[in-house]
């Protein structure tokens, strides 16, 4: 049996959700910052809105299946023609048991499954050592480097130039 579930964020759960991105520890890597309860639940409603428009992508809440507690948040979102973007939140409890490899790989396997897709990006801040660990050894490769994010994609398809 697999360790972890997914299923789609609704609107009963942005407590869950706003532990989260509310957490400064879970926040201290993404560009912005921990958010208020205020802006979480605009950028909450976002999420559930493209949930609904791209069936079977988009923010997704994580559990394990085994304790039966909620983990963070794992994102396969649609930001083109033919790509997705990947993402990744954990409570800090979960950092370091293996929970974010386990969740990129299905949801490498996921993309995979559908056709229409043949890149996947992720971005990571460049000193966020272990989010950086996990990407590389779920085959993502360094496109481009900024000061605030690493962009690293993995192709879907042999024959996919990726666009920088």
């Amino acid at each position: 049996m697999d360790r972890i579930g997914f299923s789609y964020y609704e609107a009963v759960d942005f407590d869950l959700y706003f532990r989260l991105v509310g957490n400064p520890e879970v926040m201290g890597f993404e560009p912005s910052r921990a958010l208020s309860r205020k802006e979480a639940l605009v950028t909450f409603e976002e999420a559930l809105a493209v949930n609904r428009m791209f069936p079977g992508y988009g923010q997704f809440k994580v559990f394990d299946r085994t304790e039966r507690q909620f983990i963070g948040l794992a994102k396969l979102a649609v930001t083109g023609v033919d790509e997705l973007e990947y993402g990744c939140l954990l409570l800090p409890q979960y950092w370091g048991r293996g929970y974010a490899t386990e969740i990129c790989s299905r949801l490498l396997v996921m993309a995979r499954a559908d056709p229409q897709y043949a890149l996947v990006t992720a971005y990571v801040h460049p000193d966020n050592n272990a989010s950086r660990k996990v990407l590389s050894k779920c085959g993502f490769q360094s496109v481009t480097t900024g000061p605030l994010n690493e962009k690293l994609s993995v192709m879907l398809k042999e024959d996919y130039r990726v666009r920088t």
